[in-house]
Protein backbone atom coordinates (compact mmCIF):
# COMPACT_ATOMS: atom_id res chain seq x y z
CA UNK A 1 0.00 0.00 0.00
CA UNK A 2 1.30 3.48 -0.86
CA UNK A 3 0.67 6.40 1.48
CA UNK A 4 0.03 9.85 0.00
CA UNK A 5 2.13 12.09 2.23
CA UNK A 6 -0.20 15.06 2.17
CA UNK A 7 -3.09 13.01 3.48
CA UNK A 8 -1.81 10.55 6.04
CA UNK A 9 1.43 9.47 7.61
CA UNK A 10 1.21 6.49 9.98
CA UNK A 11 -2.48 7.27 10.41
CA UNK A 12 -2.00 10.97 11.26
CA UNK A 13 -3.03 13.86 9.04
CA UNK A 14 -0.03 15.61 7.49
CA UNK A 15 -0.56 18.93 5.75
CA UNK A 16 3.10 19.84 5.40
CA UNK A 17 3.92 17.99 2.18
CA UNK A 18 2.73 18.27 -1.40
CA UNK A 19 0.63 15.76 -3.33
CA UNK A 20 3.60 14.84 -5.51
CA UNK A 21 5.65 13.38 -2.62
CA UNK A 22 5.16 9.76 -1.59
CA UNK A 23 6.41 7.93 1.47
CA UNK A 24 7.52 4.32 1.15
CA UNK A 25 5.98 1.97 3.69
CA UNK A 26 7.02 -1.51 4.75
CA UNK A 27 5.02 -3.32 2.05
CA UNK A 28 6.83 -1.43 -0.72
CA UNK A 29 10.29 -1.47 0.88
CA UNK A 30 12.82 -3.30 -1.30
CA UNK A 31 11.10 -2.56 -4.63
CA UNK A 32 13.06 -0.94 -7.42
CA UNK A 33 12.11 2.72 -7.61
CA UNK A 34 10.91 2.33 -11.23
CA UNK A 35 8.50 -0.44 -10.19
CA UNK A 36 7.41 1.59 -7.17
CA UNK A 37 6.55 4.51 -9.45
CA UNK A 38 4.74 2.34 -12.01
CA UNK A 39 2.60 0.91 -9.22
CA UNK A 40 1.98 4.28 -7.58
CA UNK A 41 1.32 6.32 -10.73
CA UNK A 42 -0.88 3.85 -12.58
CA UNK A 43 -1.79 6.26 -15.39
CA UNK A 44 1.78 7.44 -16.07
CA UNK A 45 3.62 6.40 -19.21
CA UNK A 46 6.46 3.96 -18.51
CA UNK A 47 8.72 5.61 -21.10
CA UNK A 48 8.01 9.03 -19.59
CA UNK A 49 8.89 7.82 -16.09
CA UNK A 50 12.25 6.49 -17.29
CA UNK A 51 12.93 9.74 -19.13
CA UNK A 52 12.22 11.74 -15.97
CA UNK A 53 14.46 9.43 -13.94
CA UNK A 54 17.32 9.94 -16.41
CA UNK A 55 16.89 13.72 -16.29
CA UNK A 56 16.85 13.79 -12.48
CA UNK A 57 13.30 15.13 -12.25
CA UNK A 58 12.33 12.25 -9.95
CA UNK A 59 14.17 12.29 -6.65
CA UNK A 60 14.47 10.13 -3.54
CA UNK A 61 15.12 11.99 -0.30
CA UNK A 62 16.01 15.06 -2.34
CA UNK A 63 18.66 13.32 -4.46
CA UNK A 64 18.78 12.07 -8.04
CA UNK A 65 18.18 8.36 -8.37
CA UNK A 66 18.47 5.53 -10.88
CA UNK A 67 15.76 3.01 -11.89
CA UNK A 68 17.64 0.17 -10.17
CA UNK A 69 17.65 1.87 -6.74
CA UNK A 70 15.60 -0.12 -4.23
CA UNK A 71 13.42 2.10 -2.07
CA UNK A 72 13.51 1.72 1.70
CA UNK A 73 10.85 2.30 4.31
CA UNK A 74 10.24 6.02 4.97
CA UNK A 75 12.04 7.11 1.79
CA UNK A 76 10.44 10.23 0.30
CA UNK A 77 9.92 9.93 -3.45
CA UNK A 78 9.23 13.20 -5.27
CA UNK A 79 7.80 13.33 -8.80
CA UNK A 80 6.99 16.34 -11.00
CA UNK A 81 3.54 17.75 -10.10
CA UNK A 82 2.22 17.25 -13.64
CA UNK A 83 2.36 13.46 -13.11
CA UNK A 84 -0.28 13.66 -10.40
CA UNK A 85 -3.80 13.40 -11.86
CA UNK A 86 -6.59 15.71 -10.81
CA UNK A 87 -8.36 13.99 -7.86
CA UNK A 88 -11.70 14.76 -9.48
CA UNK A 89 -10.66 13.28 -12.82
CA UNK A 90 -11.33 9.69 -13.82
CA UNK A 91 -10.10 7.68 -16.79
CA UNK A 92 -13.04 6.97 -19.09
CA UNK A 93 -13.34 3.44 -20.47
CA UNK A 94 -16.43 2.49 -22.45
CA UNK A 95 -18.83 -0.13 -21.11
CA UNK A 96 -18.42 -2.18 -24.29
CA UNK A 97 -14.63 -2.38 -23.83
CA UNK A 98 -15.01 -3.29 -20.16
CA UNK A 99 -17.47 -6.02 -21.13
CA UNK A 100 -15.18 -7.32 -23.88
CA UNK A 101 -12.21 -7.70 -21.53
CA UNK A 102 -14.28 -9.17 -18.71
CA UNK A 103 -15.50 -11.85 -21.12
CA UNK A 104 -11.92 -12.44 -22.33
CA UNK A 105 -10.80 -13.81 -18.93
CA UNK A 106 -9.97 -17.48 -19.54
CA UNK A 107 -8.29 -18.32 -16.21
CA UNK A 108 -8.52 -16.80 -12.75
CA UNK A 109 -7.31 -17.88 -9.31
CA UNK A 110 -5.96 -16.16 -6.18
CA UNK A 111 -2.54 -15.52 -7.77
CA UNK A 112 -3.00 -15.11 -11.51
CA UNK A 113 -5.45 -14.07 -14.18
CA UNK A 114 -5.09 -14.92 -17.88
CA UNK A 115 -6.82 -12.76 -20.49
CA UNK A 116 -7.16 -13.43 -24.21
CA UNK A 117 -6.06 -9.99 -25.38
CA UNK A 118 -7.58 -8.86 -28.68
CA UNK A 119 -5.44 -7.49 -31.49
CA UNK A 120 -5.23 -3.70 -31.56
CA UNK A 121 -5.23 -3.26 -27.77
CA UNK A 122 -1.94 -2.24 -26.12
CA UNK A 123 -1.10 -3.90 -22.82
CA UNK A 124 -0.54 -0.51 -21.17
CA UNK A 125 -0.95 3.18 -21.91
CA UNK A 126 1.89 5.22 -23.36
CA UNK A 127 2.69 7.69 -26.10
CA UNK A 128 -0.43 7.97 -28.23
CA UNK A 129 -2.17 5.25 -26.21
CA UNK A 130 -4.65 6.46 -23.60
CA UNK A 131 -5.96 3.11 -22.38
CA UNK A 132 -4.33 -0.30 -22.31
CA UNK A 133 -5.22 -3.73 -20.96
CA UNK A 134 -3.78 -3.05 -17.51
CA UNK A 135 -5.79 0.16 -17.08
CA UNK A 136 -8.96 -1.71 -18.01
CA UNK A 137 -8.18 -4.52 -15.56
CA UNK A 138 -7.48 -2.08 -12.72
CA UNK A 139 -10.92 -0.58 -13.30
CA UNK A 140 -12.63 -3.98 -13.56
CA UNK A 141 -10.89 -5.42 -10.51
CA UNK A 142 -10.06 -2.47 -8.20
CA UNK A 143 -9.81 -4.69 -5.13
CA UNK A 144 -6.88 -6.61 -6.64
CA UNK A 145 -3.25 -5.50 -6.94
CA UNK A 146 -3.22 -6.64 -10.55
CA UNK A 147 -0.03 -6.21 -12.60
CA UNK A 148 1.24 -7.31 -16.01
CA UNK A 149 3.47 -10.37 -15.68
CA UNK A 150 4.67 -10.00 -19.30
CA UNK A 151 3.73 -8.17 -22.48
CA UNK A 152 2.40 -8.72 -25.97
CA UNK A 153 2.69 -6.33 -28.89
CA UNK A 154 -0.34 -4.17 -29.57
CA UNK A 155 -1.24 -5.94 -32.81
CA UNK A 156 -0.68 -9.43 -31.37
CA UNK A 157 -3.68 -11.24 -29.93
CA UNK A 158 -3.33 -13.98 -27.36
CA UNK A 159 -2.94 -14.91 -23.72
CA UNK A 160 -1.60 -12.31 -21.30
CA UNK A 161 -0.77 -13.38 -17.74
CA UNK A 162 -1.44 -10.87 -14.96
CA UNK A 163 -0.34 -11.32 -11.36
CA UNK A 164 -2.66 -10.53 -8.45
CA UNK A 165 -0.02 -10.06 -5.76
CA UNK A 166 3.67 -9.24 -5.57
CA UNK A 167 4.74 -12.75 -4.56
CA UNK A 168 3.05 -14.24 -7.62
CA UNK A 169 4.69 -11.63 -9.87
CA UNK A 170 8.13 -12.39 -8.45
CA UNK A 171 7.57 -16.11 -8.93
CA UNK A 172 6.52 -15.63 -12.56
CA UNK A 173 9.54 -13.41 -13.26
CA UNK A 174 11.86 -16.00 -11.72
CA UNK A 175 10.40 -18.77 -13.87
CA UNK A 176 10.81 -16.57 -16.93
CA UNK A 177 14.48 -15.89 -16.14
CA UNK A 178 15.12 -19.61 -15.71
CA UNK A 179 13.46 -20.39 -19.07
CA UNK A 180 10.78 -22.50 -17.40
CA UNK A 181 8.00 -20.90 -19.45
CA UNK A 182 7.03 -21.90 -22.97
CA UNK A 183 5.66 -19.27 -25.37
CA UNK A 184 3.95 -20.36 -28.57
CA UNK A 185 2.99 -18.02 -31.42
CA UNK A 186 0.71 -18.82 -34.34
CA UNK A 187 1.00 -16.77 -37.53
CA UNK A 188 -1.64 -16.33 -40.22
CA UNK A 189 -0.25 -16.56 -43.75
CA UNK A 190 -1.74 -16.15 -47.20
CA UNK A 191 -1.52 -19.12 -49.54
CA UNK A 192 -0.69 -22.79 -49.03
CA UNK A 193 2.61 -23.92 -47.52
CA UNK A 194 3.50 -27.25 -49.14
CA UNK A 195 6.56 -28.19 -47.09
CA UNK A 196 8.13 -27.36 -43.74
CA UNK A 197 10.97 -24.86 -43.94
CA UNK A 198 13.10 -22.68 -41.67
CA UNK A 199 13.42 -18.92 -42.18
CA UNK A 200 16.61 -17.29 -40.90
CA UNK A 201 16.57 -13.67 -42.01
CA UNK A 202 16.82 -10.19 -40.55
CA UNK A 203 13.60 -8.28 -39.87
CA UNK A 204 12.92 -4.55 -39.89
CA UNK A 205 10.22 -4.01 -37.26
CA UNK A 206 9.73 -0.31 -38.05
CA UNK A 207 8.99 -0.45 -41.77
CA UNK A 208 6.09 1.73 -42.94
CA UNK A 209 3.64 0.88 -45.71
CA UNK A 210 1.02 3.55 -46.48
CA UNK A 211 1.65 4.96 -43.03
CA UNK A 212 1.08 1.62 -41.31
CA UNK A 213 3.83 0.05 -39.23
CA UNK A 214 4.79 -3.37 -40.59
CA UNK A 215 7.50 -6.00 -40.16
CA UNK A 216 9.51 -6.78 -43.29
CA UNK A 217 12.53 -8.86 -44.27
CA UNK A 218 15.44 -6.43 -44.55
CA UNK A 219 19.23 -6.67 -44.49
CA UNK A 220 19.27 -3.59 -42.24
CA UNK A 221 16.98 -5.23 -39.67
CA UNK A 222 17.72 -7.41 -36.67
CA UNK A 223 18.37 -11.14 -36.92
CA UNK A 224 15.23 -13.08 -36.09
Amino acid sequence: MIAFMQNKQDGKHNEGLARNIFQVNQDSSGQRVDNFLLKTLKQASKSNLYKLLRKGQIRVNGKRTKPVYRVQRDDLVRVPPFLIPDPSGELYISDSLLKQIREAVIFNNKNYMVINKPSGLAVHSGTGVRVGLIEICKKLFPETDIQLAHRLDRETSGCVVLSKNRQALNQFNQQSKQNELIKKYTALVKGIIKNDFLVELSLDTNARVNGERTVQVSASGKYA
